[in-house]
């Protein structure tokens, strides 16, 4: 018990101000009230407000419909990088042309990979991590496939 609480004032709380300065700008630009945007994203009220106001991040289900229902660039949303919908023209830093399908595949992925073929500690830390997401967020992930079953996507 000791040790969780040390270790939570030592890490440094993250910003999500910024973040919550753009999602109410999400919500404005389509003339949104909170209760609307709420209603899209599939959350109560009270977690959207949280969210606007910056009490904490959107859950990976808020960003991903975010992005599916609204086409939000979610590296715009939280790292305030390229244009704020992926459809805006101009839209292409980071992306590689060689790579097919919708979402860009970022510079960062491939320092990532090649770090991860370097460091083993890098590899089992992403691995692991990915192994909880895919366990956390599993109708996520499958409500994607569907998707993408459907329209007959490939990624």
């Amino acid at each position: 018990m000791r040790y969780k609480r040390r270790y939570r004032q030592r890490r440094k709380p993250l910003d999500t101000k910024p973040v919550a300065a753009r999602l109410r700008q999400v919500r404005r630009h389509f003339g949104y009230s909170q209760d609307e945007m709420a209603a899209v994203l599939g959350i109560t009220k009270d977690t959207y407000g949280k969210n606007e106001r910056g009490y904490h991040l959107p859950s990976t289900e808020s960003l991903a419909a975010i992005y599916d229902k609204l086409g939000i660039n979610i590296e715009w949303l939280l790292f305030n990088r390229d244009a704020m919908s992926w459809k805006e023209p101009g839209n292409r830093q980071g992306v590689h042309e060689d790579i097919p399908g919708e979402l860009p595949f970022f510079a960062e992925a491939t320092e990532m990979v090649d770090l991860m073929k370097r460091i083993p500690f890098l590899r089992h830390a992403v691995l692991g991590f990915f192994q909880r997401f895919k366990i956390e967020n599993e109708r996520l992930i499958r409500r994607f496939l569907e998707k993408e079953a459907e329209t007959g996507a490939t990624g």
